[in-house]
């Protein structure tokens, strides 16, 4: 599996933004030109997401999304991160694996076969745990009898969000965690600032410096054929 260069090997990261329509709940949104074809538009607190806590690039899309949620364990859930009036805990995992296979099911998508399952890891039984009350959620909101669910498909997601968990601890190795938990919350409050005020095609240039846990996002247009950018 290949990783994304390590923010220990640079101090800064830049990332190309666009607002983008999101086809399918209607609504504008960003999105970093350099993202996975599986990446959709969304909220500053989506491309946050995609761009701190995907760092696996998995082929399988939900493979992906799984290890994002590994990821998010790390990033948010372990450095205490508030969202909205609440602290995110790893009970809300739960949650975020009814939402993923319920989408899995709509698509008619399949879970890539993990190599081994860390059955030894220390946060195996809990996430398992969580992950079969997110499945039997899903099961019950949907009600229908004819719903087959693998007979390891917890076991392979669990697996799947601890290797995201692990991959993320290695991609960020010799950086403070807390300090990317902080880049997250700049980045999701400086985007949505922006998007509130931008159009459809609009552009703007994400930099993020992992050094000092700083974000700088210049919005850039053309004029006459000359490159402009003025920070937001």
């Amino acid at each position: 599996m290949k990783l994304r260069e390590s923010p220990h090997h640079m101090k800064t990261k830049t990332f190309n933004l666009i607002v983008a329509e999101n086809e399918e709940f209607c609504f504008k949104g960003i999105l970093a030109t350099e993202s996975p074809d599986h990446f959709e538009p969304g909220t500053g607190l989506t491309l946050a997401h995609d761009i701190l806590e995907h760092v696996g690039n998995h082929p399988n899309p939900y493979v992906d999304e799984f290890m994002a949620l590994g990821a998010m364990v790390a990033v948010r859930i372990e450095q205490g991160y508030c969202n909205g009036s609440r602290y995110m805990k790893l009970e809300d995992l739960a949650n975020e694996v009814l939402i993923l296979v319920q989408s899995m099911y709509w698509q008619g998508e399949t879970l890539t076969e993990p190599t081994t399952l860390p059955q030894g890891h220390d946060l195996w039984q809990e996430v398992l745990s969580l992950t079969e009350e997110g499945i039997n959620n899903f099961l019950e909101e949907e009600d229908d009898e004819n719903i087959t669910i693998p007979e390891n498909l917890a076991e392979n997601i669990t697996a799947w969000v601890i290797e995201g968990y692990e991959n993320c601890l290695q991609h960020y190795g010799g950086h403070n965690l807390y300090g990317i938990c902080h880049l997250f919350k700049d980045i999701a409050e400086q985007c949505d600032k922006w998007l509130e005020h931008s159009e459809i095609g609009d552009r703007a240039i994400l930099t993020i410096d992992f050094e000092s846990a700083r974000v700088i996002l210049e919005e850039y247009w053309e004029w006459e054929g000359i490159e402009l950018t003025e920070d937001y």
